[in-house]
């Protein structure tokens, strides 16, 4: 499988195909993990052909087959388990005040309603009880990603711990320090000036810097949460 194919931004996929970049069976993974364009039930079926097919590192495997299997209880969980739904854009912005008993009227009123959306992420919510737990929807609808940040998950909090930090790895980057780049999810006339983007690991996230004028003294620091890095594209080649 081309895996380089799932990285979203197009400068940094034809800079790995140019240098004939090695992908090993961490950085499929790696890949794998954040990407935005295919389904939880999807990356398993990756992963397990990855773990089928890719033999250079099977104790990373053990940490992603159970990793695998908790985040399948908790996507079903999700899907079929009882509970209240509501949703938001990613950016916080509220889509309707109703909430859903279920996730198939969500799912089918966001459906039926696309056309009002903009196209971006939604972020979907359920609650029961004192749990909450928070899943995302890509453009297509499809769940790619769940986040269980509340203390009752503690379980899964350290399980998926392990596995990230098993898979952490430097994708070689086209970009210069000074180059501007810039994140096509976020607005389009901000720029960062490229700095390497040096990871910050009390907060998961690269720093750079954000260009609000066009002297470089006018840039301040700002943070890139991963895998933003992984969508960035050249700014003057953008037009």
């Amino acid at each position: 499988m081309n895996y380089i194919k799932l990285i979203k931004s197009n400068a940094i996929k034809n800079y790995l195909y140019d240098i004939k970049f090695n992908v090993n069976s961490k950085i499929a993974i790696y890949i794998v993990y954040k990407s935005e364009n295919i389904s939880i039930p999807i990356k398993h079926f990756i992963y397990n052909e990855i773990m089928e097919n890719m033999n250079d590192d099977y104790n990373l495997y053990n940490g992603l087959t159970k990793f695998m299997d908790y985040e399948k209880s908790k996507y079903n969980d999700f899907i079929f388990g009882v509970g209240k739904f509501n949703y938001r854009y990613r950016d916080g912005e509220n889509l309707d005040k109703q909430s859903f008993d279920d996730y198939i009227s969500l799912y089918n009123f966001i459906l039926s309603n696309i056309n009002k959306f903009i196209c971006t992420e939604i972020v979907l919510t359920k609650t029961c009880d004192d749990k909450e737990q928070i899943a995302i929807m890509n453009k297509n609808l499809e769940i790619f990603e769940m986040n269980f940040l509340s203390n009752w998950d503690k379980i899964y909090n350290e399980i998926e711990k392990q596995f990230i930090e098993k898979i952490q790895v430097e994708i070689p980057m086209p970009f210069k320090v000074g180059d501007l780049v810039y994140n096509p999810d976020r607005i389009e006339d901000e720029p960062f000036r490229y700095n390497g983007l040096k990871y910050n690991t009390s907060f998961d996230s690269y720093t750079a810097y954000k260009i609000f004028g066009a002297d470089i003294s006018d840039n301040v620091c700002d943070d890139l949460a991963e895998p933003e890095y992984l969508k960035l594209e050249y700014y003057n080649k953008k037009k």
